[in-house]
């Protein structure tokens, strides 16, 4: 039986395969590794595929870390897609969510939260999405979590897809995880990046870290987060369940190991709670004033009909003197005080 999704072209497949003809043996290093893990190798946490030390000695040749690859940004593509690579799910957002999303701000950096991705690496389509400003998103974008082997800092590693004929043509955008404030994290983020650079003697190069403003970074960031913090979100709306990262199996000559999906599969976000958002914005009126307390003719006004922008809502559940578990949802915009002479009217029988 044919797969459904086997003929259909999918960018984030097609960079696989750019990435696979540049480095044909890679994904059997990244299979030793993570067969080896916690015995010839330092273990690591199960939410992290690999570390992306692996992807720089594929991509360095094996050389030692004090040596800058001819390729560096290669190191982190090489990271993104073998993460994405053994589930390969594309998650296509409806567009009345994803902007809804996008203008939600993040007040705080609910790092608790990312740990919760679906699988070890994801594709969230963008379409074009007019995100900040005149920053129109390219198709999409690959996400990940990263375990530094050096210092054991957890990352959040995005991989921005620019959309042009050159596949790799990709945007990596680091960011700390051990904050709360999503500016602190890129800054801390930038910090490493120049430490780095000193140490490897490229202290030359520093200066181009002066033009990531912190603040422009989490700007241009915090859409794309938005969309991710969605998946990792209680019961986000999709069209089937999440899919979860594949088992081991037992093989007889290479003992326990982890196989990719052997075709991507596409899951659709937000059908029914973008069809609510669209009907919330139809039911927008002329607001005038916003004073819901004037009165006229000693009369008090009723509330404006308006709607209340969407926000985060992050709460901790269970015991206060035991083990808490984080959960965050994202709140939809809500239609408050709608026009009441549209409404239907219910008669209620009251017994005496």
């Amino acid at each position: 039986m044919n797969h459904p999704n086997r003929s259909r072209t999918y960018r984030p497949r097609e960079i696989l395969r750019a990435v696979t003809a540049l480095y044909p043996d890679a994904w059997k290093h990244f299979d030793k590794a993570r067969a080896d893990r916690g015995t010839t190798l330092p273990d690591w946490p199960e939410w992290c595929y690999c570390p992306m030390a692996m992807a720089y000695a594929i991509v360095s040749g094996g050389a030692r870390e004090e040596h800058i690859p001819e390729n560096p940004i290669h190191i982190s593509i090489l990271a993104a897609l073998a993460a994405w690579r053994m589930g390969q799910t594309i998650y296509r957002f409806d567009q009345d969510l994803a902007e809804s999303l996008v203008k939600t701000k993040i007040h705080r950096l609910p790092t608790e939260i990312l740990y919760r991705l679906p699988q070890w690496g994801v594709y969230i389509e963008t379409g074009g999405l007019k995100l900040t400003g005149d920053i129109v998103t390219t198709p999409g974008f690959f996400a990940h979590l990263e375990w530094d082997a050096n210092t054991g800092h957890p990352e959040l590693r995005l991989l921005i897809d620019n959309g042009g004929p050159n596949l790799l043509d990709l945007l990596p955008v680091p960011i700390h995880i051990s904050y709360t404030s999503l500016e602190e994290a890129i800054k801390a983020t930038t910090d490493e990046a120049r430490r780095n650079l000193i140490y490897h003697g490229q202290s030359m190069l520093t200066g181009q870290l002066d033009a990531a403003d912190p603040e422009t970074v989490a700007r241009y960031a915090s859409p794309y987060i938005s969309m991710l913090l969605y998946l990792c979100s209680t019961s986000p709306d999709t069209d089937r369940p999440l899919p979860k990262n594949p088992k081991p199996k037992k093989t007889r000559r290479r003992g326990w190991r982890v196989f990719p999906a052997q075709a991507p599969q596409r899951i659709h976000v937000g059908a029914r709670i973008g069809a609510t958002i669209r009907g919330t914005n139809t039911g927008q009126h002329d607001q005038g004033s916003t004073d819901g307390d004037s009165h006229h003719g000693g009369r008090r006004k009723s509330p404006i009909p308006h709607v209340r922008s969407a926000h985060w809502h992050l709460y901790w559940t269970g015991p206060r003197d035991g083990d808490r578990t984080p959960v965050i949802r994202w709140v939809a915009p809500v239609l408050v005080a709608p026009d009441r002479g549209k409404m239907d009217s219910v008669i209620r029988k009251v017994k005496k």
